[in-house]
């Protein structure tokens, strides 16, 4: 008996829309982005590549950084959805549902917590940092 395929979450739909648009905005095919792919040690065929940028098919955390890789950006560019503006039009997660995108962004980065409460606690906020980032990042704020 075959075993039911996971269900994609909002973050693989981001990453994969992500993904697609930063391919065509290089101007590369789906062969060449998977030329770049097996060239990082993480093959994957057109097939493969085309379900994660139509978001039918999981990403996983390794599809994540060598995709980063291979488009040369941050992950960070693959995990934020597409917002044209950042205090009015809300994005979403897996996990974080309707976000503001001025929000979700330092968040994603462990810069600031996304509760808007811990924002106001100086501690609090320092504390997330700490949790979020490594030992010798603490002392900038990057």
């Amino acid at each position: 008996m075959a075993r039911p395929k996971p269900q994609v979450g909002e973050t693989s739909r981001v990453v994969g829309k992500n993904a697609k648009r930063l391919r065509e905005q290089m101007g590369l095919t789906l062969a060449q982005l998977g030329e770049r792919l097996a060239a990082l040690g993480h093959p994957m065929s057109t097939a493969s590549i085309s379900e994660l940028e139509r978001g039918v098919r999981k990403a996983t955390v390794d599809d994540l950084t060598v995709f980063a890789a291979a488009l040369h950006v941050s992950p960070v560019a693959l995990l934020m959805p597409e917002s044209i503006l950042e205090d009015t039009e809300m994005v979403s997660l897996t996990g974080v549902d309707r976000a503001l995108p001025m929000l979700l962004l330092p968040w994603l980065r462990g810069q600031e917590p996304f509760d808007e409460g811990d924002l106001r606690d100086p501690d609090a906020v320092e504390q997330f940092r700490r949790r979020s980032l490594p030992p010798w990042a603490w002392g900038s704020r990057r």
